[in-house]
């Protein structure tokens, strides 16, 4: 879409390499909100998790293998996930700005609006508006794909980890019947929201904010974990990394207290 639409590329290039932050509540709310989503709790249950289980399976298959190569395999998963990730958010907060908001659309309330809203962008092409709900649609289908199995299997995961009940997608139903129960629930809820007429948007946001203020301490929690030399022997993290958990610790932290001084001050008010 943005490719297709008219985007001030100059512009563009300009803010990013030189934002121009604010500290306005709702820019501090936004922060967070992406904070969440960037780094997101479900990356520490379900991805710490599953790495465990690629390890147990390597074992059970008897197969060969070195921690040192599991660990660069790690970080090129990682880097590739994080360029790739970083890419559609960039793109996605383009569209959001140069093109929604800057011909007047800033409510999006739920999927139908978000089609209705980008198609006057494509009125050049013949058969507008398929192809505007084309575009989203396949988007939608795409994100929920991804989307879906990620925030309920993580959900599972927390659970499963903090009763000690069995768990891993490697299992059957019959050896792990409450972790596949907790993934079943999960997507159960998520299909009756869409039938209470509550904002989606509204929820996906608010849920973000959550994630960003749940992910400060957790951050934390890891980066200790990580340099922790008893722990992690030859492969805890180094300055730089430690360095950079730090800054990143601190910056969740510091915009999670504000948000939520934010919401306290806006319910006082």
């Amino acid at each position: 879409m943005a490719l297709i639409a008219s985007v001030p590329w100059g512009s563009v290039l300009l803010s990013t390499l030189i934002p121009r932050p604010t500290f306005s509540g709702g820019y501090v709310f936004m922060l967070t909100a992406v904070l969440g989503t960037t780094i997101s709790p479900y990356l520490f249950f379900w991805e710490a998790s599953q790495e465990v289980e690629d390890v147990e399976q390597l074992k059970q298959r008897r197969r060969r293998f070195s921690k040192a190569g599991l660990a660069r395999r790690m970080r090129v998963d990682n880097a590739a996930g994080m360029i790739v990730s970083n890419v559609i958010a960039w793109f996605l907060i383009v569209v959001a700005a140069a093109v929604l908001n800057a011909h007047g659309v800033k409510n999006v309330a739920s999927a139908a609006d978000a089609a209705r809203a980008i198609e006057p962008l494509v009125r050049s092409f013949p058969h507008a508006g398929l192809i505007a709900s084309g575009i989203f649609a396949l988007g939608v289908i795409g994100l929920g794909a991804l989307a879906v199995p990620v925030l309920a299997g993580a959900a599972s995961y927390a659970f499963a980890e903090a009763f000690g009940w069995n768990r891993g997608l490697d299992r059957s139903v019959g050896e792990a019947p409450r972790f596949y129960a907790v993934i079943a629930i999960a997507i159960a809820i998520g299909l009756a929201i869409t039938f209470t007429g509550v904002d989606p948007i509204r929820l996906l946001v608010w849920s973000a904010v959550i994630n960003g203020i749940v992910a400060a301490p957790l951050v934390v929690v890891v980066g200790l974990i990580a340099a922790d030399r008893r722990l992690m022997g030859r492969h805890r993290s180094r300055r730089l990394s430690n360095a950079l958990i730090g800054v990143t610790a601190v910056a969740m932290s510091l915009c999670a207290i504000a948000t939520v001084l934010g919401l306290f001050q806006q319910r006082a008010s």
